[in-house]
């Protein structure tokens, strides 16, 4: 998606012409993106169907969510970066969830509010994101048509995305930051990941049974005899249905 959004012109309407206002069968296609910024931005709409006790029910339109915040939910560090470094606009608002607090967030926000998935991923990875997020934003407006709202109803007062005229201040400038804050990211593998790998008990030799509390036990001999008796177990005959003919059958003596 960056390669191809690298080849396309930068917004411009004298030169690209008049924007598209709806993108048919509501898909995100490639073949439909007419400048960088679309094809970095773009978004499906999510249609929210309220119903009242009136019997009218009311539709609203809301913009779902961008390849940014689709990474910060996935918690994907390295795919926040790439975006970031190729002009994907921090200031969008997202109409993903109904639920959200607060409602209608930011990529900031999104992070700063993780949902339960978010919350159970490594904290360095969601430190990573927080710090390029914090130092690219510096370098962005808040555009006009960044609120989640879509629809017919949606203008660029109120959020409409029909231009896509917000773009990076400096892009040159913020790259150089991304890399200083990429810098100091902690890129690690967290230990939990490595902790919660499947232990493969054919692997473990005898020194790390002990670190692991594995101790050697022994195989409980099996009753073959019906009697049932705990003498059984040491039956040198295992003469199933009477017993055995052994002096020294321990059976014998119970």
């Amino acid at each position: 998606m960056i390669h191809h959004a690298n080849q396309l012109l930068e917004f411009d309407v004298e030169s690209i012409g008049k924007p598209r206002i709806h993108r048919k069968a509501n898909k995100v296609d490639h073949k439909d993106f007419i400048c960088k910024q679309e094809a970095l931005n773009a978004s499906r709409i999510h249609l929210q169907l309220e119903e009242r006790a009136s019997g009218f029910d009311k539709e609203r339109e809301w913009y779902d969510d961008t390849a940014l915040h689709r990474a910060i939910r996935k918690v994907n560090d390295k795919a926040v970066k790439l975006l970031l470094a190729a002009g994907a606009d921090p200031t969008l608002k997202t109409g993903h969830d109904d639920d959200a607090n607060p409602p209608d967030p930011t990529p900031l926000q999104l992070l700063q509010k993780p949902d339960w998935f978010m919350s159970k991923q490594p904290k360095n990875k969601l430190k990573n994101i927080e710090m390029m997020l914090t130092t690219c934003l510096s370098f962005w407006k808040n555009s006009d048509y960044s609120g989640a709202r879509a629809g017919t109803f949606a203008t660029f007062e109120n959020g409409g995305r029909k231009n896509w005229d917000n773009k990076c201040i400096d892009l040159k400038k913020m790259n150089e930051a991304l890399d200083l804050a990429v810098a100091v990211c902690d890129w690690s593998i967290d230990k939990n990941e490595e902790n919660e790998k499947p232990i493969n008990i054919l692997e473990i030799n005898v020194s790390q049974t002990k670190s692991l509390g594995i101790q050697n036990r022994q195989k409980t001999a099996k009753v073959y005899c019906r009697c049932r008796k705990p003498g059984a177990a040491k039956c040198s005959t295992k003469s199933c249905l009477r017993c055995c003919s052994d002096e020294n059958c321990a059976r014998h003596l119970q």
